[in-house]
């Protein structure tokens, strides 16, 4: 794996800060809060206040998904038991 590319993608540096907010918005919805986005996105040329504003739109949809699944699965496991 080259080291100007995200994760072998082919996805080089200059592809990435074509659209930061875009990139980071996709990239948080994803993986959420993975380590290896948060290293790829402070070693990347994205700006920093791109890479906050990405996260902070993504955020609400994330914190929803997992709250609908948390209530989904702990129906789940009640039933279970």
């Amino acid at each position: 794996i080259a080291l100007n590319t995200a994760w072998g993608l082919g996805l080089s540096s200059v592809e990435l800060s074509k659209s930061p907010i875009n990139t980071t918005v996709v990239l948080r919805l994803i993986f959420y809060v993975s380590p290896p986005v948060n290293y790829a996105l402070a070693l990347s040329n994205i700006k920093w206040h791109h890479s906050l504003i990405g996260t902070m739109l993504a955020f609400p949809f994330n914190v929803l998904f997992n709250y609908t699944w948390m209530m989904f699965a702990k129906d789940w496991i009640l039933e279970m038991v």
